[in-house]
């Protein structure tokens, strides 16, 4: 969650930052959602037409919904609120949402005010914490039309620090460091540190037409230690998502890898699938996956989200019937850093530094700094997807990217850019 504030009066408000949307919308303080009874409603009905129109159906829950846990945000207490034409309706792919309307006003973050940012703010919703989109422009919920409104876009949050010289370019960084914990996640605006990754960048381009961070994947494999197995390989489209806190796959994927762990499966009390592993079972145990020719290799271990005793929970999921194969969530991007420029419509990726104590930061100025194109950068993609190898084949025709432990120390270039490192549910860190 990243910490700031809105409105000539500062409200406080805690938002989820998430790369596979684009809009900044926070809680209404009148959210019908937010109780301090055992009653709330607002969901999102999971019948096709009401998702689509974005129709809320009402419900009762037993339990609370108290969302001055991450603050509200009520507009007619502050004096730089301006309203704006237009609804707001927004769904994700969790089913979960928001309705509202749009306005303008300051947001300050450490004290550096952006003035003039776009903002939602949600009357009804099924959450109790609104969401900051970092996405692309073309991803934004105005882009989307509807019975009686026209689509238009915007200059989100991050278009807006870009305008304002806040930052050179449409650009960050994200440190997630551990999937089970990201207390000590890290975003930079406008801003790569050299110290959060080992070896090198792999730059690669995102998906031409894309309105998400897409990039295209060739290959699953693993090992464990002594050879080194085929799980899936081709060429799909593959969504880098802050916002989903699992890896989805397609399950013919997934249970080929389960069954590589050795994993077990059973159900939590929402009926959800569990694939849990023995701990020591993961000790030796890597993914190698291949984007354009970059191989990319992290241990089975990092995608632990949960450890209970000798027995580890695995973040994975099946993404049957959720109408996207691959979704790389934070149990991915846990074991990995990456740069997205959005201006270039380029991701550099790599191995992350999980033993991070101190900061080698360098304003984005230009193209990626440190970063080296993908041997298939330029390859025509048919993005037709993964074919499941088939049978127990053991091959060794792919070399797995070895972690080197050498950061380029690269000199810090600052003058006149905005670096934000924002620490999850702690403080914020601005150099000017």
């Amino acid at each position: 969650m990243l910490n700031l504030t809105i409105g000539s009066n500062d409200q406080p408000i805690s938002l989820q930052i998430d790369t596979g949307s684009s809009d900044l919308w926070v809680i209404n303080a009148n959210n019908s959602w937010c109780s301090e009874t055992s009653q709330g409603k607002g969901l999102y009905s999971t019948e096709k037409g009401n998702l689509d129109s974005g129709d809320f159906e009402d419900e009762s829950y037993d339990e609370d919904h108290d969302c001055s846990l991450y603050g509200t945000f009520d507009p007619t207490d502050s004096d730089t609120w301006r309203a704006t034409p237009g609804s707001f309706s927004t769904i994700y792919g969790d089913r979960t949402g928001a309705n509202g309307s749009w306005g303008q006003d300051t947001v300050t973050i450490q004290g550096v005010e952006i003035k003039d940012v776009y903002i939602a703010q949600s009357d009804e919703a099924d959450e109790i914490f609104g969401v900051l989109g970092i996405g692309y422009r073309n991803n934004e919920a105005t882009n989307f039309t509807t019975a009686t409104e026209s689509a238009f876009t915007y200059d989100n949050l991050p278009i807006t620090m870009k305008n304002q010289g806040l930052i050179y370019k449409n650009t960050y960084s994200i440190y997630l460091d551990e999937a089970s914990d990201i207390d000590s996640a890290i975003l930079l605006f406008g801003a790569i540190d050299h110290d959060k990754y080992t070896g090198d960048l792999g730059l690669l381009p995102i998906a031409t037409n894309s309105i998400e961070l897409d990039v295209f994947l060739n290959g699953i494999y693993m090992s464990d230690g002594d050879s080194n197995v085929t799980i899936a390989t081709g060429s799909v489209r593959t969504l880098l998502d802050t916002g989903t806190s699992l890896t989805l796959l397609p399950s013919d994927v997934l249970e080929a890898i389960l069954d590589q762990i050795g994993a077990s499966t059973s159900n939590d009390d929402s009926g959800l699938a569990l694939y849990t592993a023995k701990c020591s079972s993961l000790k030796d145990q890597t993914f190698t996956f291949d984007f354009m020719g970059y191989e990319l290799t992290v241990p089975v271990s990092g995608f632990v989200t949960e450890k209970s005793g000798k027995t580890c929970t695995l973040g994975f999921r099946s993404s049957d019937g959720l109408g996207i194969d691959y979704v790389f969530g934070d149990s991915f991007l846990s074991n990995v850093y990456f740069v997205a420029d959005l201006d270039d419509n380029e991701i550099a990726i790599g191995v992350a530094n999980t033993e991070s104590t101190t900061e080698d930061l360098e304003a984005i100025s230009d193209i990626i700094p440190s970063a080296t194109q993908a041997p298939e950068y330029s390859s025509t993609q048919d993005a037709s997807g993964l074919k499941l190898e088939t049978g127990s084949i053991t091959i060794s025709v792919h070399k797995a990217v070895k972690s080197s432990g050498a950061v380029a120390n690269v000199k810090p270039n600052l003058a006149n850019s905005l670096i934000c490192s924002i620490v999850l549910m702690a403080s914020l860190v601005l150099l000017i």
